[in-house]
């Protein structure tokens, strides 16, 4: 087939022509400064606010059938349960009967334009709705998550070095008072919740960055706008109210929030997990405190020695030499340290954040301490309101690659509307092209989603690898989860060629005769570990007897749990000193799992994280190593 154009110019031309989302403009804000010229004449700075309606953006992801319905054709439509939070409750009850709202999720992350040049920075604003089902709403390939605007972020010149920062304040309220004026006169589309980084949460809510945004740690009473606003009115017309200071506010007068119908900023604020939890409290303070106490060289040598796990990242040279962190490195971490301390700290030092909380009060009572006010750790006081409120919270991740290096804002809206009407377009073809009586689920996401038949035959999978399902966990997702379990031998180095490879044999759970479905607790499960994948041959393949089979190495029915850090306690099973083994049907795995070989205060030089498993005789089950495994050991106690 002939495509309808001959170069890059007429595609793009043909596309400005498709349907697109709302339109793009952009509005000159001028900035009046506190510096003057040669003349005595106040400068002033003139500054670009690219918007698009949030109103119109979100007619459009109310109005997307892939959204509303299950399947592709619009006959089976979605009636989810995601907005059984309390928030959503509440609000419901403030309008009509008959209103539907449409909660708002913004999001808004300072970030860099150009990967070349320093000085082109813009604030991206993010919107989507509460009424689309989590597991879409942050799929980058579903598109319903919106970019509506770019906040001027550049160097303000026009102002001394002492004003520039709280002019910039005011400028960023003062441009995001444009972007959601549509919002006022809407009513029902409400700003429910604002992801942000700390630094934005306190920028948001117009205190300084030393303060809770949310609430006063003091008195741990929840910050109200209400009240908020009166302070800032009172401060402007000259009064200085005591409660300015207090609650550490900054001269910003008209809040963006301030007219929003229905919104109370301090509660729309979610957690910020990767700058609070896992590289404040986790990485700035944790980390710190243990390599202090077991020291770089032993704690290198634990996390060097640690087993693998498909898609866990090993430490190869340990983590105290590690320059660039990222959240990625954080997570791993996460996912071995507990077990990888126990045994390793004192027993005192896993227990110490309990003790802490409970005999603090007497530092204060003895005037010891003042105050116990450290932000990062006094913000996971507020994840379960949280929690309750808006359910659970993810992040954004967007970044700027696409056209040149000149005009940023203008090119990227620009590319962005051409990005969107190619994906409507391509969209629709899908759906009218394909016959509605056996259309795929059009939704496809190549970021994280792995789209395997779950009736592939395991009869046929190679040799050193088989896949298993597990039903959905409810607690996490409502999609199966499927497990590569590995049984790979070591392939030796060859001159000239790729090096080798360690052997892979992984730990699983089996269960002890009876067929469990939908694994909730460790009760009725053994740990062993796969030693070969098989399958019998041809002539031997009748009935049951086709089934993949599987040679394992036993372990000891799971012990009692550790004392200090609750991992449940495993040991090798052997008979005259050999390992106990056993062929197995591969259904009779119900689940992957990690073991965490003791390896006490100090590391044997000789065990490395390819032999640990042959090394050690007595582990440890890591209940963190993913969220499935965590939420089974949860169901165990």
């Amino acid at each position: 087939m002939k495509p309808s154009f001959h170069n890059n110019q007429s595609f793009l031309q043909k596309v400005n022509k498709l349907p697109h989302r709302a339109v793009w403009s952009c509005k000159k804000v001028k900035v009046q400064g506190n510096k003057t010229d040669e003349k005595g004449q106040i400068l002033h700075e003139d500054v670009e606010l690219w918007v698009c309606d949030p109103v119109e953006c979100i007619k459009d992801l109310i109005g997307n059938p892939l959204f509303s319905y299950k399947d592709p054709a619009g006959l089976h439509q979605v009636i989810d349960n995601m907005w059984m939070a309390d928030w959503w409750c509440d609000k419901q009850k403030l309008f009509p009967k008959g209103v539907t709202i449409a909660p708002i999720i913004l999001a808004s992350d300072k970030m860099c334009l150009s990967q070349f040049q320093g000085d082109k920075s813009a604030w991206p604003v993010y919107l989507t709705i509460c009424n689309i089902m989590k597991e879409k709403r942050w799929k980058m390939s579903a598109q319903a998550t919106v970019l509506i605007g770019y906040l001027p972020a550049g160097k303000l010149d026009c102002f001394t070095s002492d004003a520039c920062s709280l002019a910039s304040y005011r400028l960023f309220h003062h441009c995001m008072s444009l972007l959601l004026q549509p919002l006022i006169a809407a009513v029902y589309p409400i700003l429910a919740a604002y992801v942000a980084d700390f630094l934005e949460q306190c920028l948001v809510a117009c205190c300084k960055e030393n303060q809770c945004p949310k609430c006063n740690p003091l008195t741990l009473l929840m910050q109200d706008p209400e009240v908020t606003k009166e302070i800032l009115e009172k401060w402007k017309n000259g009064q200085h109210p005591i409660q300015f200071d207090d609650n550490r506010l900054h001269a910003i007068y008209n809040p963006f929030w301030a007219n929003l119908p229905h919104t109370n900023i301090f509660l729309a604020f979610t957690p910020d997990l990767l700058h609070q939890v896992h590289k404040g409290v986790f990485k700035d303070h944790l980390v710190k405190w243990c390599l202090e106490i077991v020291g770089e060289d032993e704690m290198d040598a634990h996390f060097k020695t640690m087993p693998d796990y498909p898609g866990l990242q090993h430490f190869k040279k340990g983590i105290s030499t590690m320059r660039q962190w990222i959240g990625t490195e954080y997570k791993e971490m996460q996912c071995v340290f507990i077990g990888l301390l126990t045994g390793v700290v004192p027993s005192q030092v896993l227990n110490a954040l309990v003790v802490f909380h409970t005999n603090k009060d007497i530092l204060q009572e003895l005037e010891v301490h003042e105050h116990f006010n450290i932000p990062k750790i006094h913000q996971m006081s507020h994840f379960i309101k949280s929690i309750t409120l808006f359910g659970s919270t993810n992040g954004f991740n967007n970044t700027y690659r696409a056209s040149n290096k000149c005009d940023y804002e203008e090119q990227m809206a620009l590319w962005l509307q051409c990005q969107e009407a190619m994906f409507l377009h391509s969209f629709y073809l899908h759906w009218f092209h394909t016959d509605p009586n056996c259309r795929d689920d059009l939704e496809s996401d190549s970021d994280a989603e792995i789209e395997e038949s779950q009736s592939e035959s395991r009869s046929t999978a190679p040799t050193n690898t088989i896949i298993i399902v597990t039903p959905p966990d409810p607690h996490i997702s409502d999609s199966p989860k499927q497990w590569h379990i590995r049984a790979t031998p070591e392939v030796q180095p060859c001159p000239g060629q790729k090096p080798g490879s360690p052997s892979k044999f992984d730990m699983v759970l089996i269960s002890d005769g009876v067929w469990m479905s939908n694994l909730q607790t460790f009760k009725g499960v053994r740990v062993a570990q796969v030693r070969i994948i098989f399958t019998l041959p041809c002539q031997f393949q009748v009935g049951m007897y086709s089934q993949a089979l599987a040679y394992i190495k036993w372990f000891m029915p799971l012990q009692e749990p550790d004392p200090s850090s609750g991992l449940c306690q495993v040991s090798c099973s052997t008979h005259q000193l050999h390992r106990n083994a056993a062929v197995i049907y591969i259904d009779e795995i119900v689940h992957l799992c990690h073991l965490i070989p003791k390896m006490g205060p100090s590391v044997d030089p000789g065990w490395t994280s390819a032999n640990a498993y042959e090394m050690a005789n007595d582990f440890y089950l890591n209940t963190f190593i993913d969220l499935e495994t965590f939420c089974i050991s949860a169901g165990s106690e």
